[in-house]
């Protein structure tokens, strides 16, 4: 029902510009979702409208992506695995402004996105497809999460055009594009006077500390969360990615591979089959249960508990702590470490494997970015929403790849 706090605003301000800039001045530097929001808070028949076409805009770019268009088997695998991204995402905070403000902006940045992929695999863009990404990207870029994916993504994306052969200038200008008005819409977010406002108000009810402890302070509570929320949580689609680099690893006979995916599978696992109550406490005795009392689940349980004692209890001189406190974040690294060792081991075909590598790096960087702001406490799950979408990419693409990963074909393309 959070369409009717915005039908309020419109009917108590009812000129645009001025709702505009009341809410630049005091809350965001979204200014076109905010005038989406606008525009459709007594309209949800056109926001279910627009909903559907910006979601089937998402699949089609990661069919587009994934040179999926022709292979409907392969279709209905991308749309199976789409459908996996948790309901929870949309109800953790109201889903009208969720969707207009994480849904949409992913929809649109993937579609940049796809337009550069074929730009850099030397196919024909016409001009309403350069039209429609033009306008995609200037309504991207007012989301703080899809301006640096686009510019994180862009980067490596320029790099690989410029280093084909017969290279034509013209082929750069969209990329370019792309990475000023990125740079762009990051300065925008960085200079937005509603944005410093809203982040005092947040901390002041969500973490008094913030703006006390250190740069280092905030990224170890960002990655400490991060890593409980997707190994931890678990996310289902990272229990998929790891089952499947292990089941690849043991076709391949790589006994190293099948070791490093499978440390993360088992330690994401066994809390996924926890989390679904598979295993119980009349059975294996649950989590708390496990043979090696609680060996994983005590190493770790600062990360469970971190947010509620940084937030309730925060005092700056309690994240000054001796070295071997900081245990929990090297076996994390380590954890992270088997899972990104196993796709170098595993992927042969350089580009690919530099595709991955450089995709799981945006993913993390697109939640990464919000250490630096703590609105992440206010935000719930909704930045995962850009992570969610680039490893459903990555995990479609090693899946109908298998085969030539496998064989170390050779024949695999971007």
């Amino acid at each position: 029902g959070d369409w009717q706090w915005f039908a309020e605003q419109k009917a108590q301000q009812t000129d645009l510009l001025s709702f505009l800039a009341n809410r630049y001045e005091t809350w965001t530097s979204r200014l076109l979702m905010e005038m989406a929001t606008w525009w459709l808070a007594d309209n949800l028949g056109l926001f279910v409208v627009l909903t559907l076409f910006w979601a089937g805009m998402l699949l089609y770019s990661l069919l587009d992506i994934l040179r999926l268009e022709k292979a409907n088997h392969r279709l209905l695998l991308t749309a199976a695995v789409c459908l996996l991204i948790p309901f929870s995402i949309h109800y953790s905070a109201g889903f009208f402004a969720t969707t207009i403000n994480y849904l949409w902006p992913v929809a649109a940045a993937l579609f940049v996105i796809s337009v550069m992929f074929r730009i850099a695999r030397k196919q024909r863009v016409s001009i309403a497809r350069y039209v429609a990404a033009s306008s995609a990207l200037s309504f991207a870029i007012f989301s703080e999460q899809a301006a640096v994916v686009l510019l994180t993504s862009s980067v490596p994306l320029l790099i690989y055009i410029i280093r084909q052969k017969k290279l034509s200038a013209k082929r750069l200008v969209f990329p370019i594009s792309t990475i000023i008005f990125s740079l762009g819409g990051i300065i925008n977010t960085l200079l937005c006077p509603g944005n410093r406002i809203r982040g005092v108000e947040a901390v002041q009810g969500f973490f008094a500390g913030y703006f006390d402890i250190s740069l280092f302070h905030k990224l170890d509570i960002v990655f400490c969360k991060m890593f409980y929320d997707i190994f931890l949580q678990p996310m289902t689609i990272v229990v998929l990615l790891c089952a499947l680099l292990v089941y690849i690893a043991c076709k391949q006979k790589n006994l190293v591979a099948v070791w490093l995916a499978g440390i993360p599978l088992v330690v994401s696992g066994l809390r996924l089959l926890n989390e679904l109550n598979i295993v119980t406490n009349e059975g294996m005795g649950g989590w708390n249960g496990l043979s090696n009392p609680d060996l994983i689940f005590n190493l770790f349980s600062k990360m469970d508990y971190l947010r509620d004692y940084v937030l309730v209890s925060y005092v700056p001189k309690t994240l000054i702590r001796e070295p071997l406190t900081f245990v929990p974040e090297l076996v994390a690294l380590a954890i992270v470490g088997c899972l990104v060792a196993s796709i170098v081991l595993i992927v042969k075909d350089k580009c690919l494997k530099a595709a991955y590598l450089s995709a799981l790096t945006v993913a993390v960087i697109s939640y990464g970015i919000m250490a630096f702001t703590p609105t992440i406490y206010v935000s719930a799950t909704r930045p995962y929403l850009f992570f969610y979408v680039i490893v459903v990419a990555v995990l479609v693409s090693l899946f109908i790849n298998r085969q030539e990963i496998i064989k170390k074909s050779g024949k695999i393309k971007l």
